[in-house]
């Protein structure tokens, strides 16, 4: 998610001992909003995450957990 925030062009991204990634997009504001998403599913070492097709569905570990709030986070 580090890479993907540079990647948009935020600015001061920084990932904390928790995991959390952070970066700003300065405006003309000294107002703060903030826009989160969160992807907090764990898996043991090993597990396979690949993500399958079948037919028109995707089906994959914890795919629901918020990864689409995360991809809608970058798109914004």
């Amino acid at each position: 998610m580090a890479g993907e925030f540079k990647r948009v062009g935020l600015d001061e991204v920084e990932t904390d001992a928790a995991g959390n990634v952070l970066g700003w997009r300065r405006g003309r504001s000294d107002g703060v909003l903030a826009i989160t998403a969160h992807l907090d599913t764990v898996f043991p070492e090993g597990t396979d995450v690949r993500v399958t097709r079948n037919g028109d569905r995707l089906h994959g570990p914890g795919l629901m957990d918020d990864a689409l709030g995360l991809m809608d986070l970058l798109a914004l």
